[in-house]
């Protein structure tokens, strides 16, 4: 009997997720939506039924990878943590991408200039990277150094690294 119950039970999932999977790939109609409504379905429909009012962009964006930057946190005369930062500046499709990698060491230096004291601040209250700030940041001297040539600057990475004892 407990043989039975066992191959049952393993029949049932298998069964299952053979009708799961079918479903998901669309072999079989979804029961659970309304008709059209499933996951992968073609139709240019949102899920409220209105049209979608996205629309691609015409060129991949111009991407200018500034170098990676090591932020030094100094408090008290110590050095308590580094702070490193990939960053990628989105540059418009009239600007010239030329223009901005000339700028990029001037844009570097100004940003450890603002990031150095605003990291001996932060990290008197907080313990870990605020992302949001350091975007705003970013974004604020991108625009005090290029203007609209940069349109937005991406993240790609940031890590923050503690040295020793506090």
């Amino acid at each position: 009997m407990k043989r039975f119950i066992v191959i049952l039970l393993v029949l049932i999932l298998v069964g299952g997720g053979g009708a799961g999977g079918l479903i998901m790939m669309g072999v079989v109609p979804n029961p659970f939506t309304p008709e059209g409504g499933g996951m992968f379905s073609d139709s240019g429909d949102a899920s409220d039924g209105t049209k979608s009012n996205f629309v691609p962009p015409s060129s991949p964006p111009q991407l200018v990878k500034v170098d990676d930057m090591v932020v030094p946190v100094i408090v008290n005369g110590r050095l308590v943590r580094r702070v490193s930062l990939t960053v990628r500046l989105v540059v418009n499709e009239a600007g010239n991408k030329t223009l901005v990698q000339d700028n990029l060491p001037h844009y570097q230096d100004i940003l450890v200039q603002e990031l150095v004291p605003y990291f001996q601040v932060h990290f008197r209250n907080e313990d870990v990277v605020d992302i949001r700030d350091i975007k705003r940041v970013l974004k604020k001297q991108s625009e005090r150094i290029y203007g609209e040539l940069v349109t937005d600057v991406l993240i790609m990475n940031v890590f923050q690294q503690n040295m020793g004892r506090r």
